[in-house]
């Protein structure tokens, strides 16, 4: 994977060398041209040296990560010793209850984002450790598939001398995993759970804690008599805006005074009650906010309440520049928003999505995968639970990149990775079930035979003084010597760009489809036929339209093939035709435009005047040419497009169906 990831980050490179090389040689034939007066050269280097200056402004455009600086203040998302948390009264009243001397179990319930985590995984642990050195304090969070089994385990050697206190957070995630099961199945595992419970209750020494999202409060209705009433729960509130003495109050306000340096509280004061919608202040918020500031401070920011309200946009605003940050600091802040995305759509069942149900869901190299799983991790928008399997970190933000996704995604991606979510990561008949990560461990068959093809292309740009013509008469340009031949530069650049965009339709799309093996034929001729293509300009000069104009029918007519399979879906057999039917109109176009072109170039063309003529007319096809692929580049071959098109084509029918049905 390193070895993968390291030659993709080394292609920019390889753009930046060859602009280094090709441009400043380029300007110098320019030069030469015009000494020598060759003013139909100096068209077709002058062209040349366009198609650099594009490449250089696609580097220069090119999402270059940012450096996204730690905080020490605010840390949100961060695990939190005890002395980085704010003060909270319910320490004390959580602790009573797990200490009272009975068996009932105590309930903490709270909404999502007061902190319950915290409470109970830092500051409940922090007093029990200190104070109770003859308890031991388990917290399970993760790994609720096996939540009987460990419950079995911890409580078998619980006595009155070694006593244990095993708090259940977040056990809607427990909920959330039986809820999708068949009825006899989560009765089953109910009534399982319901046994080692009571049975924990009559352990000596063993005290069970549960900790829940309030809205699940009422899905317990399973653990009979073990439930309080709901006013009989430990419910876990965020401090009141109004309650100025809450220790948690006091403890927020003074990180904003930290920070802000502010004397007299009062724009500490008003972020409080910006955060406080609700009349309620929101921890989580607050550690986000605090943290934007806090970077700009670090930057030499000035932080007024003018600069907070308008050139921030107040808490929503940066909150959204926060997330901003963070995925502006990743290589590819669009795959790292589709998998917050994919996950934020899980999140409901609690139970994490594997890797490979992503990968099958956003169809995206596996590796590029991984890597933003990576940076996403790092940032902590991200957890891992087990080898492969990973979850949003918080549902504050699941419904951030639910929301945020719906002016970010393309609608067909978003729709892409809800129909998967709901199909549990399966895809239809028309693409490979072969696992993933085979396929993309393939070696690129089309860029093998693209690159070989032009290296071929840039030794006959040199030219070397030899007569490759074999049809026709000799037309060729040297600008220096006998090198550089600006006559087939015509050629080289729509010829360039044509087969970098067929070997990565094929490398990207057309090797993930399940094929007939006459199917699979077409599309390896498909990028053999690019070698005949490329070798009828070399040798025919005058039929390089036509070598083009053939190479696409064919391509079209694969695309069209494929739009009539009736096991995608009627969303991906209308793109499909709509790519083919245009592709293969246009060039039969063109192939005719190629044959009368070829036929009077045979006719007229001889020396001097006409191939200056014959240069200025390709070089018009030739400009039309390269416009044309490079406007289809960005919806057919790019990451985004192909992932978009797999999409489409692996959708299941019947669950992508029911999921718009619904």
């Amino acid at each position: 994977m390193r070895e993968r990831l390291t030659a993709s980050a080394a292609m920019p490179i390889v753009a930046w060398a060859g602009l280094l090389i090709g441009v400043p040689g380029l300007i110098a034939l320019i030069v030469v041209s015009i000494v020598s007066s060759e003013w139909a050269a100096l068209a077709s280097v002058s062209f040349g040296l366009l198609i650099d200056l594009w490449v250089l402004y696609l580097l220069l455009r090119r999402h270059r990560p940012v450096e996204v600086l730690d905080t020490s203040v605010f840390r949100p998302f961060a695990p939190l010793t005890p002395e980085q948390t704010w003060p909270r009264a319910d320490v004390t009243r959580i602790l009573d209850r797990i200490l009272a001397d009975d068996d009932a179990i105590p309930f903490i319930v709270g909404a999502s984002g007061v902190g319950k985590s915290t409470l109970l995984n830092v500051m409940v642990r922090e007093r029990i450790e200190a104070e109770h050195r003859n308890i031991s304090y388990i917290v399970v969070s993760s790994g609720y598939s096996d939540l009987i089994g460990q419950l079995e385990r911890l409580i078998a050697d619980c006595t009155e001398d070694r006593r244990k206190v095993i708090v259940l957070d977040q056990f809607e995630q427990w909920l959330a995993l039986i809820a999708d099961k068949r009825y006899e199945k989560r009765k089953e595992q109910q009534e399982s759970l319901l046994e080692v419970l009571r049975k924990a209750k009559r352990q000596q020494g063993c005290k069970i804690v549960i900790s829940l999202r309030r809205e699940w409060y009422f899905e317990l209705g399973f653990l009979d008599s073990l439930v309080p009433p709901p006013d009989a729960a430990c419910d876990v509130e965020a401090p009141a805006f109004e309650q100025i003495k809450d220790p948690m109050r006091v403890g927020i306000k003074c990180s904003f005074v930290e920070i802000l340096g502010d004397e007299d509280e009062k724009l500490a004061e008003e972020i409080l009650k910006a955060l406080s919608p609700s009349g309620h202040l929101s921890p989580l918020e607050a550690q986000i906010v605090g943290a934007v500031l806090e970077r700009r401070l670090e930057a030499g920011r000035d932080i007024d309440s003018e600069y907070f309200n308008l050139q921030l946009g107040g808490v929503s605003g940066i909150v959204d520049a926060y997330f901003r940050e963070v995925l502006d600091g990743a290589s590819r802040p669009d795959l790292c928003m589709k998998i917050l995305f994919a996950l934020s759509v899980k999140t409901r069942f609690h139970n994490g999505v594997k890797l490979s149900m992503l990968v099958e869901s956003l169809y995206e190299n596996t590796d590029a995968v991984r890597e933003a799983l990576g940076y996403l991790l790092e940032k902590r928008l991200v957890v891992k639970h087990g080898p492969a399997r990973y979850a949003i970190t918080h549902d504050f933000l699941a419904e951030f990149f639910n929301a945020k996704s719906g002016s970010e995604l393309n609608p067909v991606d978003r729709d892409n990775i809800q129909i998967y979510a709901a199909a549990h990561g399966e895809h239809g008949l028309a693409v490979n079930s072969r696992n993933r990560y085979e396929v993309y461990q393939r070696k690129p068959f089309g860029m093998i035979v693209v690159t070989c093809l032009l290296l071929l292309m840039i030794a006959r740009f040199f030219y070397f003084g030899l007569n490759t013509t074999l049809v026709g008469p000799n037309i060729a340009k040297p600008l220096v010597g006998s090198m550089f031949d600006a006559t087939y530069l015509v050629i080289f650049a729509p010829y360039a760009i044509w087969i970098c965009y067929i070997g990565l339709f094929y490398d990207r799309l057309l090797v993930h489809l399940s094929e007939s093996k006459l199917e699979r034929f077409f599309s390896v001729f498909i990028v053999l036929n690019l070698i005949v293509s490329v070798l009828l300009g070399i040798f025919i000069p005058f039929a390089w339209l036509l070598g083009i104009a053939t190479g696409g029918i064919v391509f079209g007519g694969r695309m069209l093939w494929l739009s009539r399979n009736a096991q995608i879906g009627r969303a991906a057999q209308k793109r499909l035709r709509d790519f083919a039917l245009p592709t293969i109109g246009n060039l039969a176009f063109v192939g005719f435009i190629g044959a009368i072109g070829m036929i009077l170039s045979f006719k007229y063309v001889k020396t001097g005047s006409e191939v200056n003529a014959w240069i200025g007319g390709s070089l018009l096809a030739s400009a039309v040419m390269t416009y044309w692929c490079i406007a289809l580049a960005p919806h057919h071959v790019t990451r985004s497009g192909i992932s978009q098109l797999l999409g489409l084509i692996g959708r299941p029918g019947s669950v992508a169906n029911a999921y718009f049905d619904d």
